[in-house]
């Protein structure tokens, strides 16, 4: 049973993360719980509707119930993905890489950010072009990354593992109300802006940085060597003895649901279950680069067609003359 207590808690979060299989997600997932961990400080210059400060604002009970059962599953999760459980393994590479959670959003934000002029030639034909009509009716834009790595994923063919899949970018908004007047614009500008937050920002996938995905690329196509999970320190023996005494009057009062309950989906982890790991989040991975000849945005898919791992010897792949001059009991042949 997880402990009750915030920070025994912390330290089993903190330890557990010590053990995932991805060295990203070692440091990612331990930031991640410390940030959720800290005193929340609102930013300089937001307006507080008093003037003590935020420590002396407890969170209520009802709160206190609901982190603390967030860090309970979280604990599950990440102790049943070091235990090679498939569907929690995935949840921390998707949570890790960016294709859901916190991460996404800032990846998400960073490629909305229009792009920065190349030099003052570029700089005042920018400021000096007229504006557009939906930036005069307000209504939402995407960048020139944005926009190339919607087409682009508009034209990819794959079964995202996170959310549904891109279908259409321009809302189907009719010209008239039911009583066949104009639809207002304030109107049309509120269903432009549900339709960009629902069906486009909300199931776009958002580049990684080139370093990161040529890094995850070289994982999961098995170039890049993995280092293996990250051995245990050995439990003192009196320690190793209590936990075998609890252990033996647990197993005399447990149920055999919770029994198979306790099981769940272990997984031995080796490096070729880890490379299928990576290659199903690599799948779901863009990078986009600039393309200085096309003078456009070009956005590449994480693939592994034809990419095969080193090879290795097997048993049936020893050299022919290996073992010429002895039998199969391994006693050398020769003339009696």
């Amino acid at each position: 049973m997880p402990p009750s207590n915030p920070i025994h808690l912390l330290r089993a979060l903190l330890r557990q993360c010590r053990y995932l299989p991805d060295p990203l997600a070692r440091t990612y997932v331990a930031q991640q719980i410390m940030s959720r961990y800290r005193i929340y400080h609102p930013p300089a210059g937001t307006h507080r509707t008093s003037t003590k400060e935020p420590n002396k604002f407890p969170p209520s009970p009802e709160r206190q119930k609901k982190l603390l059962r967030d860090a309970r599953k979280a604990l599950s999760t990440i102790t049943r993905a070091n235990d090679g459980a498939v569907k929690p393994l995935t949840k921390v590479l998707l949570h890790t890489y960016g294709r859901i959670g916190k991460r996404r959003r800032l990846l998400l934000d960073a490629v909305r950010q229009p792009d920065i002029p190349a030099n003052e030639d570029a700089l005042a034909s920018l400021m000096n072009r007229p504006e557009t009509m939906a930036e005069k009716r307000g209504w939402p834009t995407m960048s020139p990354r944005l926009e190339a790595l919607v087409k682009s994923q508009l034209k990819s063919a794959r079964n995202d593992l996170t959310r549904p899949r891109l279908k259409v970018v321009e809302p189907d908004i009719p010209k008239e109300t039911i009583w066949k007047r104009p639809l207002p614009a304030k109107r049309v500008r509120n269903l432009r802006v549900r339709f960009f937050r629902d069906q486009i920002l909300d199931r776009v996938l958002p580049p990684l940085p080139e370093a990161e995905w040529a890094r995850l690329g070289e994982l999961a196509s098995g170039k890049r060597r993995w280092e293996g999970p990250v051995t245990r320190g050995a439990r003192p023996k009196e320690a190793e003895e209590q936990t075998l005494t609890k252990e033996y009057f647990d197993v005399r009062t447990r149920t055999e649901t919770q029994s198979r309950r306790r099981v769940r989906d272990p997984h031995h982890i080796t490096e070729r279950y880890m490379r299928r790991m990576w290659a199903k989040v690599f799948e779901q991975c863009p990078v986009v680069r600039w393309d200085d000849q096309g003078g456009k945005w070009r956005v590449t898919w994480g693939n592994l067609r034809g990419c095969r791992p080193p090879r290795r010897i097997g048993h049936g792949e020893l050299e022919q003359g290996m073992f010429d001059g002895v039998d199969r009991k391994g006693d050398v042949v020769g003339d009696a």
